[in-house]
């Protein structure tokens, strides 16, 4: 599987080990962006008063603990009326845009994950359920095997090694 089909199709299915690496590059860029936007959003003789406050606090451990519950939580900080440290961050157009693609990403590697377990990609929406969908989907796509030979989406990927 090349890496656009990896990032970009929704057919076919993916290992564990694959689901992670993507999870932790995702992590990576998600916080690299994170950094970015809020370096350009907050001006410099405010960044570091910024810092201190606790909503920061509280955004950056969100986005270590689960970048896509993060991204979630942006998305509704955009529909809803923007207020407060993560909302004003989301309220950024320009961060909602950056965004797109790793959440793209993403979802095309769940469904992927999901399709390793024998379910439709209809269960990559699980994730969107606050809390529940969350830990379910890290749970699941994240420790359980997939099926053990060939199912509806394709050959098991570690019986072909």
């Amino acid at each position: 599987m090349t890496v656009m089909q990896l990032c970009f199709s929704f057919q076919g299915r993916i290992s564990r080990k694959t689901y992670w690496v993507m999870q932790c590059i995702l992590f990576a860029l998600t916080v690299i962006l994170y950094v970015i936007v809020n370096r350009i959003t907050v001006p410099a003789e405010a960044y570091y008063d910024r810092i201190q406050s606790l909503g920061d606090l509280l955004d950056v451990t969100v986005l270590l603990l689960m970048p896509t519950v993060y991204v979630n939580l942006v998305v509704i900080g955009i529909i809803v009326a923007p207020v407060g440290t993560l909302t004003s961050l989301a309220s950024s157009s320009g961060f909602f845009f950056l965004l797109l693609a790793p959440v793209l990403v993403n979802f095309a590697i769940l469904v992927k994950r999901w399709h390793d377990r024998n379910k439709s990609a209809w269960w990559a929406f699980i994730h969107l359920v606050p809390i529940i969908g969350s830990v379910w989907t890290f749970v699941e796509c994240g420790f359980f095997r997939g099926t053990t030979g060939e199912n509806r989406f394709g050959h098991d990927l570690l019986q072909l090694r």
